[in-house]
């Protein structure tokens, strides 16, 4: 089962098509790179599939985890786990990484019908997530992007 499937998209801003016919499948565990010179429709594919407003969908699909979501607003698509993140992140003093996660995790959950986790059922779950995406332990004392390296940011 495809994690997203993308069928016969047209997108356009305005009076320019850009998008035209796009399909495309994605399965879980699979990395893709969207590339094409400038203007080949790479920025309006993401603006699309977030949900920027100013974009029009004419025709096509999308499918995330089996539900369209060319219907839902860009903040429940992004509860859904599909954002656009910062090429370059902005920092966030006073939020540690553990408090960054704890929200990103329950806001997950939340979307998803689904309890938040608390206390050590809740350190545990960051913990073992963090060593899966070579997060250190430090990094989630720290406050987010706050003095990190370009390779930290990336990471986190």
């Amino acid at each position: 089962m495809s994690l997203l499937k993308i069928e016969d998209l047209y997108a356009s801003i305005g009076d320019e098509k850009i998008l035209n016919g796009l399909s495309l499948e994605i399965n879980a565990g699979e990395t893709h790179a969207i590339m094409g010179p400038n203007g080949s429709g790479k920025s309006t594919l993401s603006y699309v599939l977030s949900g920027r407003e100013d974009y029009d969908v004419s025709k096509g699909s999308v499918l995330l985890d089996s539900k369209e979501i060319l219907d839902i607003e860009a903040d429940e698509r992004s509860r859904l786990g599909l954002f656009l993140a910062f090429q370059y992140p902005i920092e966030l003093p006073g939020v540690t990484g553990m408090t960054f996660l704890r929200t990103i995790i329950n806001s997950s959950r939340v979307a998803k019908n689904l309890p938040e986790l608390e206390g050590i059922e809740l350190v545990k779950l960051i913990r073992e997530k963090a060593a899966e995406l070579e997060i250190s332990q430090d990094m989630l004392k720290r406050f987010v992007n706050v003095g990190f390296s370009g390779g930290e940011k990336k990471t986190f």
